[in-house]
């Protein structure tokens, strides 16, 4: 699965060194970033979930946050990581990693938000960490 940060106001060579981040941690775990998404959606609809694989989920968003914008405390409150094929993105299917291709700014709004889902997740006590705590 592929990684994105949606609503990011950043490069796109800051946006995929991100999403190499978060996939390096979420897997440095043994879990897959596939688990490690389905695992916080779970948690955003308050089923049955792995601990594991959410934690993983926020440390790597955290991870993908810091390689994006540094050690900052003013990471953008609208930015999420998410899959890119959830992104607005019709003519690219691969994004993290490939080289020059443009940014993605938003979900396609014939479906749910997946920014919505993480934001509801944060809402229910799902916290990101200020930049720079470990």
């Amino acid at each position: 699965m592929k990684l994105w940060i949606l609503d990011a106001d950043a490069s796109d060579a800051d946006i995929e060194a991100g999403c190499r981040a978060a996939e390096a941690l979420i897997t440095s775990r043994g879990i897959t970033v596939e688990a490690a998404y389905a695992a916080v959606l779970a948690r955003a609809g308050r089923e049955r979930f792995d601990s594991r694989a959410a934690r993983a989920w926020d440390d790597g968003e955290d991870a993908a946050f810091r390689a994006c914008y540094g050690e900052r405390d003013d990471w953008p409150d609208d930015a999420v990581l998410a899959p890119a094929d959830e992104a607005a993105k019709p003519e690219r299917a691969s994004v993290a990693g490939a080289a020059g291709s443009p940014g993605v700014r938003g979900p396609p709004s014939d479906r749910p938000a997946v920014s919505e889902v993480l934001t509801r997740a944060r809402q229910l006590g799902h916290k990101r960490a200020p930049a720079g705590s470990a």
